[in-house]
């Protein structure tokens, strides 16, 4: 899905971040060229973007495990997650880094999902 892909790392590219914001993408295993093309194309100016291969196809939620505790073990505090086919606002990160200040609790999880196609609107 290297359309889908290509249209989340243009709005992840254009978001604003705060200052230390580390980037992490998993590529599971992925056969698709102009996938692996993009992923190994893909730098932010000023921030560090890890990128990982699984290195057999295991599951979304096994790379989202992998990617989630090499950020923590990178001394991230706060890690979210974007598929390949998300597509996000310039103010993503501060409206969710406001959320979890807000209602910060030990191991809280502040999760932000908004969908609009013909069935939902919202």
């Amino acid at each position: 899905r290297p359309k889908y892909l290509q249209r989340t790392l243009f709005h992840v590219k254009r978001a604003k971040w705060e200052s230390g914001t580390v980037f992490c993408i998993v590529d599971d295993k992925s056969t698709d060229l102009e996938t692996l093309a993009l992923i190994r194309q893909f730098e932010m100016e000023g921030f560090e973007v890890k990128k990982l291969s699984n290195e057999k196809n295991s599951s979304v939620s096994f790379s989202l495990k992998r990617g989630i505790e090499t950020l923590f073990d990178a001394g991230c505090e706060v890690v979210t997650n974007l598929d390949s086919d998300a597509i996000i606002r310039n103010d993503f990160a501060d409206v969710m880094l406001s959320l979890y200040k807000t209602r910060h609790k030990p191991l809280s999880i502040v999760s932000g999902f908004n969908s609009r196609n013909k069935q939902r609107n919202g």
